[in-house]
């Protein structure tokens, strides 16, 4: 799994803020600050970006740039309770700047 360092500079300006991510086919890891008006959620995303690839999707909360906690459901999982899998989450949390003690919640 890949980030870029533009894609970690979505982390390092989110204050107190949630921040959308998906996963696309070759394994890199893309960003976006949600919003309520324009970007509440990973399917609005894609309808106003498409053509992205995404085979995931999570969210993060995200305060002072750091990653408190991994939300690791999306409609855009395969699995019938829209659970990322575990090896995703694995994976994430090695290449995301997280506090010591990130919590994954449902």
């Amino acid at each position: 799994m890949l980030i870029s360092q533009e894609q970690l500079g979505v982390l390092k300006r989110a204050d107190n803020a949630i921040v959308l991510g998906i996963i696309v086919s070759d394994g890199t890891v893309m960003l976006k600050l949600s919003d309520a008006g324009a970007f509440p959620g990973h399917t609005e995303w894609l309808e106003r970006e498409p053509n992205r690839g995404a085979v995931r999707g999570f969210s993060l909360l995200v305060r002072g740039g750091e990653v408190w906690a991994l939300f690791p459901r999306s409609s855009l999982n395969p699995l019938s309770d829209w659970r990322l899998e575990a090896d995703y989450i694995e994976q994430l949390l090695r290449v995301l700047p997280t506090v010591e003690n990130v919590q994954i919640l449902e």
